[in-house]
Formats: C-alpha cells, structure tokens, sequence
C-alpha cells in the first residue's frame, strides 16, 4: 500500500531546500555587509592614525613655537636691557655735553698752547731766577693763573673725550641693539610659521575627525543591518533544524508504517501458507510471530 505520508515529506523537503536557498541569500547579503563594513572600518582607522600623526605633528610644532617664543623672550629682555643702557649713555652724553657747553663758555681766550708754554716759562723763570718773597709773589700769581687757564681745557679735552667714547659706546648698543632686531625679526617671523603650519594641523584634523566619525558611523549602520540579517538568518537554520527534526521524525514513522504493512502482509502469506521472502521471515522472527526453527523450504530464494 502507498505511503499515507509522501505528500507532507515531500513538502517538508521543498520548505527546507526555500529555506535554504534563503539562508544561503542571507549569508551572501550578510558578509556583503561585514565586507563593506570592513572596508569602512579600515578607512576609519586609517584616518584615526592620519589624526595622530596630525597630532604629533601639531605637538612638536607647539614645541618648537613654545621654543621660538621662550628665544623672543629673551632677546626682547636683553633688547630692552640694552635699550635702557643705551638710554642711560644718552643722558650722559646730553649733560656731557651741557657741561661741556658750560666749560666752552669759560674757554680761555688764550690758547692751550699758548698757556702750556706760559707756564712752562714762569716755572723755569722761578727755578733759575733769583728773586725776593716779594718779587716771586706776582709771578706766582701768573703761574696759578695760567694753572687754572689749563684746567678749563683739560677739562674741555676729557669731557671731549668722554664724549666721543660715550658716542662710540651708543653706535656700538646701536649695532648690537639692530642686531638683535633683526634676529627678533626673523624669530618672530618664524614663530608665526610654526602657528601657521599648527593650526593648518589642527583644521586637517577637525575636517579629518569629521570623515573619521562619518565612517565610524557607516561602519556602525553596516554591522547593524548585519547583525538584524545574521539575526534572520539563524532563525532560518533554526527552522531548516526543526523542518529536519520533523523530516527524520516523518522518516522514522513512514519506516515504522512500511514495517507494520510488511508485518501484516507476512502473517497473511504465513497464515495462507504462502512461501516468506528472507525479509519477511526476518521481520516475523524478530516480532515473536513465529518459531525460529521454520524450515529453509517455506522461504524463497
């Protein structure tokens, strides 16, 4: 007799090979998403390390501007120093030279020289020429006279050359004080390189974080909708292993109904004293439905 069952395996095997071909859909479409996933995984990670190199950079730039900053500090203090030196050299040039007006003024109208021999003169008039108390007394006076006559000019002659080391000593702050200019120049100028090429770090970095993020963000959504159809496609096994369990269950019964016909066919054959195939003698023996010791005779080849 047919199988009562055949329709409803049948069926159960075409609902497992369409979940199947569904699972084998959703594993294609779900390491499609992991791979594309990947790739922006990559590329986020890729930014991120292009973000801390930016980083590194921009650090050892701050270091060097912290660096060039702390030399502009300095040369402008030692500017500033020199400045005040320069200053301080300045005022004494301007009351050298209020003084030296003062001693113009109370210039002599005799000349130095003229005064150097006058009292070269009186003093070798006094030295070899005898004289009273009182005749020494009035060329004593022209000698201290002519002393003081010369003291204006020595004066004059020192403050004259005060003053031009004073002006030598300003040219030389002059040169030393352009010097550092030019060195603050440059310094300051490098300074704004540096902030220039750390805040050009700083932007590339933000417009970096913005792909970063973006990418990190694509990167989320792919494992997301992954997950939902790795989610989908376990439940599609799931199934195929329960549609399976109850195929081998409806295997399991059909075998079970196709032995109880066989059984009940060889009673029959037996009770008709029909000849047993080997089949049918086994089954019926092992069922306890008839004696072991049958002879060879009643079975067919």
């Amino acid at each position: 007799m047919p199988f009562s069952g055949r329709p409803k395996l049948e069926a159960i095997g075409r609902e497992v090979k369409h979940l199947l071909q569904r699972a084998e859909e959703l594993k294609r479409q779900r390491d499609s998403l992991n791979d594309e996933a990947r790739k922006w995984v990559e590329r986020r990670n890729l930014l991120h390390l292009k973000i801390k190199e930016l980083k590194d950079e921009a650090f050892n730039l701050k270091l060097k501007g912290n660096e060039t900053s702390e030399k502009i500090k300095g040369l402008k203090e030692l500017r500033s120093q020199i400045l005040m030196n320069r200053r301080e050299e300045v005022n004494r040039i301007l009351k050298l030279k209020e003084e030296l007006k003062v001693l113009e003024e109370g210039r002599p109208k005799k000349s130095e020289k003229y005064i150097r021999d006058e009292i070269e003169r009186l003093e070798w008039k006094i030295q070899t020429t005898p004289m009273t108390a009182i005749e020494e007394r009035p060329i004593m006076g022209m000698l201290k006279k002519a002393e003081a006559q010369l003291k204006i000019y020595e004066r004059i002659n020192s403050a004259k050359q005060t003053l031009i080391e004073l002006r030598t000593k300003v040219k030389a702050l002059d040169v030393e004080i352009k010097h550092h200019n030019e060195q603050l120049a440059q310094l300051i100028e490098e300074s704004k390189k540096l902030n220039e090429e750390m805040l050009k770090r700083f932007e590339l970095m933000k417009s970096l974080k913005v792909e970063a993020d973006e990418a990190h963000k694509k990167f989320l959504e792919l494992k997301q909708g992954a997950h939902i159809i790795h989610e989908e496609y376990l439940k599609v096994l799931n199934k195929v292993k329960e549609l399976n369990q109850m195929l081998k269950g409806e295997m399991l019964k059909r075998e079970m109904e196709v032995k109880e016909a066989m059984e009940r066919a060889a009673v029959e054959k037996l009770k008709r004293k029909e000849k047993l195939t080997w089949e049918e003698f086994q089954l019926l023996v092992k069922k306890g439905l008839m004696n072991r010791n049958v002879k060879e005779g009643s079975l067919t080849s």
